[in-house]
């Protein structure tokens, strides 16, 4: 289970909305009631009275508001309450998303492949994934299974382009996996909760950034290279070691003429286990014509 990341979100610049908890709201104001009034708490936390009763009766609340009324008591506990049990959350006046907490095959994927191909711009937060056609209907596929976002892509010359404004799931990708906003060169890492995750995982997210920046070529004579290219060191070398975490070598080198590095594997016997452990993952993502 991905731990909770709740309180992380109400750090964001953009209010974070939490749907489905007006039982919560109404338990945490019957504690907070005795000591002071509904008037006197909406001046402390600088929102309308008729607001209060409203959250009462399960108008969706923000994250840092709820933050603001556990605080009146000192029990924050009420944030484990509420993770877990499929609320929606939103910015203002847009249609609630599902945020995950269990690390999982499909979205170790997604993020691999965000990590190599997508980006999340600074300003509006939006999440762009540009690749080929069958990997953009798997990001759409699993963002619609995990996030419950129904979104569309389109083609653009010998690319296709998937856009997604969301602050939840900005800040859900940002803040538990540590994919920056704006720029990513020198700026990215195998998020720690994959790399620390089991074999299965760290196979997804590999196969999701080896579909962003990797390739696989065969010579004539028949021997084969499989290639990992990025301008990013360091991300390199955490799947340098994930890789050598499931018995198969490899090693980077790098490209001066380009500006970049590359983990290349040489052995055929190697490569073979790669796309052994690659064509099991692809299975648990198919997807239908779209």
């Amino acid at each position: 289970m991905i731990e909770n990341y709740l309180v992380q979100l109400k750090e964001s610049n953009s209010e974070i909305y939490i749907h489905g908890i007006g039982h919560i709201i109404n338990e945490i104001l019957l504690r907070i009631k005795p000591r002071i009034s509904f008037s006197k708490l909406a001046e402390k936390l600088n929102v309308h009275k008729s607001l209060i009763y409203k959250w009462k009766k399960d108008t969706p609340i923000s994250i840092k508001n709820l933050y603001r009324l556990c605080d009146q008591i000192r029990d924050f506990s009420y944030f484990d309450k509420i993770y877990g049990n499929n609320n929606g959350f939103s910015s203002r006046n847009s249609k609630p998303i599902n945020l995950p907490i269990k690390l999982t095959v499909p979205l170790s994927y997604l993020v691999g492949l965000i990590l190599g191909d997508g980006c999340i711009t600074f300003k509006k937060g939006t999440l762009l994934i540009s690749s080929s056609h069958l990997e953009v209907k798997r990001a759409k596929k699993i963002l619609m299974d995990i996030f419950n976002i129904n979104c569309k892509f389109k083609s653009i010359d010998n690319y296709y382009l998937l856009e997604i404004t969301s602050v939840p799931l900005k800040e859900f990708l940002n803040r538990v996996f540590d994919i920056p906003l704006g720029k990513k060169k020198d700026r990215i890492r195998v998020p720690k909760l994959i790399f620390k995750s089991n074999n299965e995982n760290k196979i997804a997210f590999i196969y999701g950034f080896f579909n962003s920046d990797g390739s696989l070529s065969v010579r004539k004579d028949g021997r084969m290279t499989f290639a990992i290219k990025q301008s990013t060191r360091a991300i390199l070398e955490d799947i340098s070691i994930m890789l050598d975490s499931l018995n198969i070598k490899a090693k980077i080198y790098q490209d001066r003429t380009m500006n970049s590095w590359s983990i290349n594997i040489f052995k055929r016997e190697q490569i073979n286990k790669i796309i052994e452990l690659f064509d099991g993952c692809a299975v648990s993502l198919m997807v239908s014509n779209i």
